[in-house]
């Protein structure tokens, strides 16, 4: 790899990171195995209970108060100081109620890349430097990104122009799905816990909810499939709605293993896993044979739970995921790396294999990153002559929304 390719790729990456505002990070890198023990039992057999939490005496204490429409930070000290950066600062969470008292509720996981080698840390360090995903930072946030896109109040054609917004910032450089308290050299990447640490008090705030879309973009997209699980069972109640905003989904044959193995290894991946049997990332530990990767992690989780939709977007040549997936196509499975144009529709192309009648693609054209959190990605997308705006509006209300956009890709 060139210094001019190698700056390329670091280009984008810190691209990814001032979009997002968050750590962003590509590469390889190895850490402690994984143990056996998981970090929660996360499992749901897909059948929500429809009753609601009847007792107050059995939630958590809701959230504190804020002024409909208008966000409000809840740093650590609302979640038993558990939300932690992969500095080691603290974290916290962003809810915006809704302005005509909607008990719907939409969950953003913020996306930012990924941390798991020296050179992709190294890049999330130097975003870190600038954002540590706490009360100043959202202030900033909630003025720029928090009033645009899915979360753009002012925008009639916005399906979740009047719901309740939860923010969840990204910090942990996991795609949060970590639950190492010592990640790539010390490093706390714990961001499934983090995840797990807000449910307790959001649940019994929005106790009364009657529909919860789970979202989120770039590293958050892959946050919100991976966390949908402990999320729909925190929410028993209702039947959650996960829509994945440029996290793709894809198999080993377009995301190596040996990629899949370090984020594993990482991680410790293993003790968060969403689904049953072996882990399908990386290499069995036992046999040494690769796994089918994130496409059959996803896979099962949607055919677990039939009641339940699954939507993933993206756009047909996504140049950050081409980098992001690349790194594992290099010799070292760890040198910055670029997929084919070609070689990233075929991958999007076969996650459409995934043949469910609740799963539903949206494909815009071109090679951007992410549609929602600028309104000019979100509110200016059609595929196929359909607008995204109108795909998810049918998605979250009729649910009769195309299954794929556009039919022929």
């Amino acid at each position: 790899m060139t210094k001019v390719a190698f700056a390329i790729a670091a280009l984008f990456l810190a691209a990814c990171a001032a979009d997002a505002a968050a750590p962003v990070s590509l590469g390889a890198g190895e850490t402690p195995a994984s143990s056996e023990k998981r970090a929660g039992d996360v499992k749901d057999d897909g059948d929500a209970d429809t009753a609601a939490p009847a007792n107050p005496e059995e939630l958590a204490e809701a959230l504190p108060a804020s002024g409909p429409g208008e966000w409000k930070w809840l740093d650590e000290q609302h979640f038993d100081g558990a939300p932690q950066c992969m500095d080691g600062s603290k974290t916290g969470l962003g809810v915006n109620r809704s302005p005509t008292g909607s008990k719907k509720v939409l969950v953003f996981m913020m996306g930012g890349g990924a941390c798991f080698d020296g050179q992709t840390c190294a890049i999330a360090d130097r975003a870190l430097s600038a954002n540590h995903a706490n009360a100043e930072d959202f202030a900033t946030w909630s003025t720029t990104d928090g009033k645009s896109a899915v979360m753009n109040r002012e925008r009639p054609e916005n399906p979740f122009r009047d719901w309740n917004y939860v923010y969840v910032p990204y910090c942990s450089g996991d795609t949060f799905a970590g639950a190492n308290p010592a990640g790539f050299k010390g490093r706390p990447q714990v961001g499934f816990k983090n995840v797990a640490a807000y449910l307790p008090r959001v649940v019994s705030t929005f106790r009364d909810a009657d529909q919860l879309v789970l979202t989120g973009m770039s590293a958050g997209g892959y946050g919100a499939a991976y966390n949908f699980v402990q999320v729909q069972k925190a929410f028993h109640w209702l039947d959650v709605t996960m829509i994945d905003d440029s996290g793709p989904p894809l198999s080993s044959d377009f995301t190596t293993p040996c990629l899949q193995q370090k984020w594993k290894q990482t991680w410790l991946m293993e003790e968060t896993s969403p689904v049953e049997g072996p882990f399908p990332l990386g290499f069995d530990r036992t046999s040494g044979v690769a796994g089918p990767g994130l496409k059959a992690l996803v896979k099962e989780v949607i055919a677990k739970h039939p009641k339940n939709k699954f939507a993933f977007v993206s756009h047909e040549h996504d140049l950050v995921m081409r980098y992001f997936h690349g790194i594992g196509h290099t010799r070292s499975c760890g040198a910055p790396g670029l997929l084919s144009a070609q070689f990233f529709a075929d991958g999007l192309r076969d996650i459409r294999t995934i043949d469910s009648p609740n799963f539903s693609t949206f494909y815009g054209p071109g090679s951007g990153h992410t549609y929602f959190t600028k309104d000019d990605a979100m509110y200016g997308a059609t595929a196929d002559g359909v607008a995204l705006t109108e795909w998810l509006r049918q998605l979250v209300t009729t649910g009769d929304e195309a299954k794929r956009v556009p039919a022929t890709f």
